[in-house]
């Protein structure tokens, strides 16, 4: 997808050495002292990084211009509203460091519809969760370890695969989740996901996003104002797999994590309802929920790309040959 490529191509410009000196303050000195590290860094990613300023900066107009979020601003957004959304985003990977080095716990967080979610999963019953880049995604570790530690599979893009490994060794060697690669889903996978969903395991994947192995059928759903473009893969997964599908959001509150965890299908709903019927429902829900989101605290969500420029047409038929 052209948008994907466009975020790709911006490849982590010195992220290598910013990610290795974060990982050592966080470990040596803490969060308190990383984070004066953390601020500089982030400043000068945003002063000199041309194209995800543009983009932060669009999608905050955006929002400005709708009448949910307007309310969020004292004037069109500018350098210091691109400055604050750049900032949050360092700050969301300090917090992945505290959950992935045991530094935030369940004690952390704030989890008002739990009790289904919890419930099922200790019961030793799989689910499928759909996210998105918004907030701390990573918070569903502190979660699922909770419940009688829930194994977490993840799907997402091949490149993003091996470089969010090699994060994890570098916070905790003893890390647990196990990665899919999305370019990789045919039927010997989905077999392998669906084994996991019968073993009481969690599987998520993000659905804000293209990725490589995405199938190339998109679908337009009005968005902060503007018609954008999603990926079908994402949606797809839940009916292969069938399993009961929840959204799962965490955004930082102050000090605290809060969870927002809201069901859209359960094992029934497959047998009642159309393949393409259930993608349009579920998809849509999925988008009105991260408009929601979006539009209460614009400054959480980190697609630094132009996320409503059109995905080129292109000819991916992995998922598809397994949808039916």
């Amino acid at each position: 997808m052209k948008e994907d490529v466009e975020w790709k191509n911006q490849r982590e410009r010195g992220a290598h050495w910013a990610f290795k000196l974060t990982v050592f303050c966080y470990k040596v000195l803490g969060r308190n002292i990383c984070s004066l590290i953390v601020y500089p860094v982030a400043t000068y990613f945003y002063l000199t990084g041309g194209k995800t300023k543009k983009a932060s900066l669009n999608y905050l107009e955006k929002v400005y211009k709708h009448p949910e979020g307007k309310k969020l601003f004292k004037s069109k957004p500018g350098f210091k509203a691109g400055h604050k959304h750049t900032i949050s985003f360092a700050f969301s990977i300090l917090d992945k460091f505290g959950v992935w080095m045991n530094r935030i716990s369940y004690k952390d967080i704030i989890f008002p519809n739990r009790d289904e979610l919890v419930n099922r999963l200790g019961q030793k019953k799989g689910l499928v969760l759909l996210s998105a880049h918004y907030g701390n995604i990573e918070i569903m570790r502190a979660v699922s370890q909770t419940i009688s530690k829930v194994p977490v599979n993840v799907i997402m893009d091949r490149k993003n695969a091996e470089s969010f490994n090699r994060l994890l060794k570098s916070t905790n060697e003893n890390f647990d989740i196990s990665i899919f690669a999305s370019d990789d889903i045919d039927i010997s996978t989905a077999a392998a996901l669906k084994e996991k969903i019968s073993e009481g395991e969690i599987v998520a994947i993000m659905a804000d996003r293209f990725t490589k192995g995405s199938s190339s059928r998109s679908f337009e759903k009005s968005f902060i104002g503007e018609m954008a473009s999603f990926p079908q893969g994402p949606f797809v997964i839940p009916w292969l797999l069938k399993a009961p599908t929840f959204m799962f959001i965490c955004s930082k509150k102050g000090k605290k994590y809060e969870v927002n965890c809201e069901k859209f299908c359960d094992v029934d709903d497959f047998q009642k309802i159309k393949r393409n019927v259930f993608i349009d429902n579920i998809s849509s829900r999925y988008v009105k929920n991260l408009e929601k989101h979006c539009l209460k605290d614009p400054w959480q969500w980190y697609n630094f790309y132009d996320f409503w420029k059109k995905p080129e047409d292109e000819t991916e038929e992995k998922l598809e040959n397994n949808e039916s």
